[in-house]
Parts: structure tokens; C-alpha cells; sequence
């Protein structure tokens, strides 16, 4: 990750939610977290679409998007009253390289606290 600008590794982790078709509803961000990966999003993003045609896709190392993905809401760390939905993507069951940045790398059993950050 050396070198790469946070604009740039902000952009390999951006991603298309869609239906299954591939039809574009929104963008999410992607993070690999030790539990698993997860896409950050927005509530109204999702609310028109059905659980089961809910998707997202997923940009290779050329930027190019690939084939959708179903993605789940998890409801325990979702807050849609604040437009804010957390999608579980199961990236195990595809043969997809992480190009994406680990973007999310603080251990919370050894780091609580606040975090300054520059956007």
C-alpha cells in the first residue's frame, strides 16, 4: 500500500451496489475486516430492492467492474434510521484478487479512541 494516495486506494475499495442484473442503484465502500468483507452504504440506496436482489460489483485491478455479487443486509450493525447499512459480502465463495486497500486495519482490543482524520 506503500505510496498508493488515499484518494486512490479510496477509489479501489469504492464499489457498485446493484441488482442482479447489474443495474446500477449506488456505491458502497469495501472493507476487508478480520470478521469478513462488508460494503458501507446508504439505506436509500438499497430500500428499493428485494433482500434477494441485492448486489454488488466489485472493480479489478484495471478499474473494470465484474460480475454482481449477492450481498446481505446485517441488521446488527445497520442503522437505517440514519441511512446508513452495513451489506455482508461473501468474497470467499469467488475467485476475486483483493485489489482493494485494507482500509480498516485498528485492532478494537487494543485501540478505543478517537481518531483525527483529513477529508
Amino acid at each position: 500500500m506503500a505510496g498508493v494516495s488515499g484518494l486512490t486506494a479510496a477509489r479501489r475499495a469504492t464499489v457498485q451496489v446493484c441488482d442482479r442484473t447489474g443495474a446500477h442503484r449506488g456505491q458502497g465502500l469495501l472493507l476487508n475486516l478480520p470478521s469478513g468483507s462488508v460494503v458501507l452504504t446508504c439505506h436509500h440506496v438499497i430500500e428499493p430492492l428485494e433482500p434477494t436482489d441485492l448486489y454488488v460489483r466489485i472493480p479489478n485491478e484495471r478499474g473494470q467492474l465484474g460480475e454482481p455479487i449477492h450481498a446481505t443486509v446485517d441488521a446488527e450493525h445497520s442503522r437505517p434510521e440514519s441511512d446508513a447499512v452495513v451489506l455482508a459480502v461473501d468474497l470467499d465463495r469467488h475467485s476475486i484478487p483483493h485489489v482493494n486497500p485494507l482500509l480498516h486495519a485498528l485492532d478494537p482490543d487494543r485501540y478505543d479512541g478517537v481518531l483525527k482524520v483529513k477529508g
